[in-house]
């Protein structure tokens, strides 16, 4: 896949061209995601009334300004410690909705890093796992976990 979308990149002429770069999500990655990730946007998605865009590609997608401004009033009436969890969490997944999920304690830490890995647990299906490489996850999510006990 790496070479597939290094190949594409370097087709790219001086302007980039998204719908130019063709390049499939691997099966084990979007049935993980589908997993994982849809029930997740699903429960932000209700739970906040807002719209949520899912990207499709490998490029950036945008939130609309009005979900933005409703999750802006949701942190605002955290306190200071669902607001440290929410920065460590956020931090350590790479994803708002996951580390909002978190506070909120609509997800637990194991599932949160079920969700956080999907990319990782894919390749892993694909290719096979590096040894060490889940001590590395672990211990990354562990910071998190210590952070949301303080909200609980």
């Amino acid at each position: 896949m790496a070479s597939l979308i290094a190949a594409e990149w370097d087709h790219q002429e001086k302007l980039l061209k998204p719908h130019a770069l063709p390049a499939d999500y691997p099966p084990q990655l979007e049935r993980l995601q589908a997993e994982h990730w849809d029930p997740l946007l699903e429960w932000a998605r209700k739970t906040y009334d807002v719209e949520i865009n899912k990207a499709e590609s490998l490029l950036f997608s945008a939130q609309p300004e009005a979900t933005k401004e409703k999750f802006r009033q949701v942190i605002s009436r955290f306190d200071q410690w669902q607001l440290a969890a929410l920065e460590r969490a956020t931090y350590t997944t790479k994803s708002f909705i996951i580390g909002l999920a978190l506070v909120m304690k609509h997800l637990t830490v194991e599932q949160a890093a079920l969700a956080a890995t999907v990319e990782v647990c894919s390749q892993i299906e694909r290719w096979g796992e590096v040894e060490d490489s889940a001590l590395l996850r672990v211990a990354s999510m562990i910071g998190a976990d210590c952070s949301l006990q303080h909200t609980m």
